[in-house]
């Protein structure tokens, strides 16, 4: 949905992720995905906006529109961790995931 005040809203359903299905899904797959689906839906807007309305939303946002802010908003039913909160703290591979995602 594309509001006329330039707000974006869309979503999707995971039913899977690689081999992987959408009961069982790493961090690390999940904060790939949600780069991919922001850099996708990045290049689709711009497709379909004005030349006029990339030079406004330049001005807006000094001449770097691609950097403005998007968020992520993700819904499950459950979340079914694969190890204790302390282990997923090790300040590397697995806190690294979480901070993607994050």
């Amino acid at each position: 949905h594309i509001r006329s005040d330039g707000f974006i809203l869309y979503g999707l359903k995971i039913e899977a992720i690689m081999d992987h299905g959408a009961d069982n899904v790493s961090l690390d797959l999940m904060s790939r995905l949600l780069m991919d689906i922001q850099n996708d839906s990045s290049r689709i807007i711009d497709s379909l906006v004005s030349e006029y309305q990339r030079s406004m939303l330049d001005v807006v946002f000094y001449g770097d529109r691609a950097t403005r802010d998007k968020y992520n908003i993700i819904l499950a039913e459950m979340i079914t961790p694969k190890m204790s909160a302390e282990l997923y703290l090790d300040g590397k591979e697995h806190e690294s995931e979480i901070k993607q995602v994050l």
